[in-house]
């Protein structure tokens, strides 16, 4: 119950400051309440009093109160309230009991010198606290922010910090603070981003179910094909072609799951920016005859740090997503817009990224831009506006993590991706990337060539066997010559066995009995230059205790032939993987 709600039904008194903008001239006026329920023979009355109290908060003094009936009045605010003059010194204070000893997010604050008189920012023991602050306070003052609002964590507590300037016609004549407690409110919106959370992952789930069951549906199809007519060769190989396009793209999306959190990915390092938006450009089937106008204008953006792999894949699931918006609009003169270059930020231009030098990317379409409910999802996975099934929200398209996919990419090389959009005008996302501060790119790889006549000792780990039968028959097919291992005992004694051949373990990450980190550490006891690589579909959590322990890189279950043939040649080469 609230305290207008108790107030109405008898409970005590409602005491309430309202702040109140003029329509016509925004003008701010500042009300306090009083009021109470009174019982009359036949009737029921709510009354009480209202006061104006925007002349003592603008600093001018009123007809009707001087100083004293000024600090009554703060002191019935439920809430911390104080006022600093142009000097930032505190002129007038009154100390809620609740939030009489907060720290304003500085654990050292100088509770002793926050007395009239004194100057609030004299009262900070932390620079950063006190920098910020004051940052905040100049934009008030000068007009730039006419009003200011950031959080404080007080140990269990959250409080509101709330700066506006006080006017006295177009004079400053000093800074209102309120500070209320936040500490419910900002609990319930924990509550809520648990209960997106959980929607999120239902979606995700709903969403992988639907893609996995429609590849398994054709991988039987398919397999039922080559059953049927095992004697007509043409039909097995284009049968069996579809069953590998079919595993490749559902292996694909596996994949990118991990973009969301994988701690074993190769380091970054310097990218061209316009090579990889001209790759991702290329990579969209028809986009040059798909009817509209595309324009790309290439600055010359620094190089940024990143992998170019996964920035071609985000910078074409942006495009991708312009493309189908501009198809489905239909509008006459449409047009596709691509800009690169380099820009620096100020501190808060764009959230959470530091001031400095980036380089930007921006993708504009004409298409029929985004409502607020779907710019604010758009960066959700499987989230579509189309084709979309009723009962569990999954885009029944195909277009699998799109935006959301491009956003943990960059993301995870330090920048942003910001949608900016306006429904029915169109949209424009920016994407900014740290530059790099390294000199030059990567260097020429040189693949391993195998010497058939004297092949290397690749041992296989894994408890698999049909895993363990496949991928050694794919080994051997290459040249190299495999040694399987389904358990971890029977894996250390190969390694004794051939210590003096053997030159690289594909090891399993999780293996009954003991997991491949101990394994590792065991291997690395008998040989410790010997060389391991990772070899799992497990989450990153399973994974990451491997590359700790000394794996090179870990291979992503499951892999086609070309994949695991360039991670065994530049591992084997001296490289680390890409």
């Amino acid at each position: 119950m609230t305290d207008l709600e108790k107030a109405l039904s008898g409970q005590g008194l409602y005491r309430a400051t309202y702040r109140w903008i003029r329509p016509d001239n925004n003008q701010v006026r500042w009300f306090h309440c009083r009021a109470a329920l009174s019982q009359k023979p036949g009737e029921k009355l709510f009354e009480g009093m209202l006061i104006d109290l925007s002349d003592e908060f603008t600093g001018g003094i009123s007809k009707i109160a001087g100083p004293d009936s000024i600090s009554t009045v703060l002191e019935a605010f439920p809430i911390m309230v104080f006022t600093l003059d142009r000097d930032l010194r505190v002129v007038r204070v009154n100390r809620a009991k609740e939030q009489s000893q907060i720290s304003f997010g500085d654990p050292a604050f100088r509770h002793e010198n926050f007395k009239i008189g004194k100057l609030f920012l004299e009262c900070f023991s932390s620079a950063e606290q006190s920098h910020h602050l004051a940052q905040a306070l100049e934009k008030v003052c000068d007009g730039t922010l006419s009003h200011h609002r950031t959080r404080i964590f007080e140990e269990e507590r959250v409080h509101n910090l709330e700066l506006l300037p006080l006017m006295e016609g177009p004079a400053l004549q000093g800074v209102l603070c309120m500070i209320t407690d936040t500490t419910e409110l900002a609990q319930r919106e924990r509550e809520l981003a648990e209960l997106q959370k959980t929607e999120g992952l239902r979606l995700l789930a709903a969403g992988v179910s639907h893609h996995f069951n429609n590849s398994l549906q054709g991988i039987i199809g398919h397999a039922s094909v080559i059953n049927t007519h095992s004697d007509n060769p043409e039909l097995v190989r284009q049968a069996s072609q579809s069953i590998m396009d079919i595993v490749n793209k559902t292996s694909g999306l596996s994949k990118q799951l991990f973009v969301f959190e994988d701690s074993q990915r190769t380091q970054l390092s310097p990218v061209d920016l316009n090579l990889s938006v001209m790759a991702a450009i290329n990579r969209i089937e028809n986009l040059f005859s798909s009817g509209f106008k595309v324009g790309v204008v290439f600055g010359n953006p620094s190089s940024i740090m990143g992998r170019q792999t996964e920035l071609i894949e985000a910078l074409e699931a942006v495009l991708k997503n312009a493309k189908d918006a501009m198809l489905a609009c239909q509008r006459k003169n449409a047009h596709l817009s691509v800009k690169t270059y380099d820009v620096t930020l100020k501190e808060l231009e764009v959230s959470d990224l530091r001031p400095g030098d980036y380089a930007k990317i921006t993708i504009t379409d004409s298409g029929s831009g985004m409502d607020p409910e779907t710019q604010r999802r758009c960066f959700e996975p499987f989230f579509s506006t189309k084709d979309v099934d009723q009962r569990s929200g999954v885009s029944l398209s195909g277009g699998g993590l799109g935006l959301s996919k491009a956003f943990a990419i960059i993301r995870e090389f330090g920048g942003a991706i910001v949608a900016e959009t306006q429904a029915g005008l169109g949209t424009c996302i920016s994407i900014f990337l740290p530059v790099s501060t390294s000199e030059g790119g990567k260097s020429a790889q040189n693949l391993y060539s195998v010497d058939r006549s004297h092949p290397p000792t690749i041992l296989l780990v894994d408890d698999d066997l049909m895993v363990l039968r496949t991928v050694q028959a794919l080994l051997k097919d290459m040249g190299y010559s495999c040694v399987a291992a389904d358990d971890c005992n029977r894996a250390l004694g190969l390694v004794r066995t051939f210590t003096n051949s053997l030159q690289l373990v594909i090891l399993d990450a999780l293996m009954p009995g003991m997991d491949g980190a101990t394994v590792l550490g065991r291997i690395k006891e008998i040989n410790p230059s010997l060389k391991v690589v990772g070899f799992s579909g497990a989450a990153p959590e399973h994974t990451r205790p491997l590359i700790e322990a000394g794996a090179i890189t870990v291979i992503r279950k499951p892999v086609d032939p070309r994949s695991l043939r360039e991670v065994v040649e530049q591992v084997l080469a001296g490289k680390e993987a890409a």
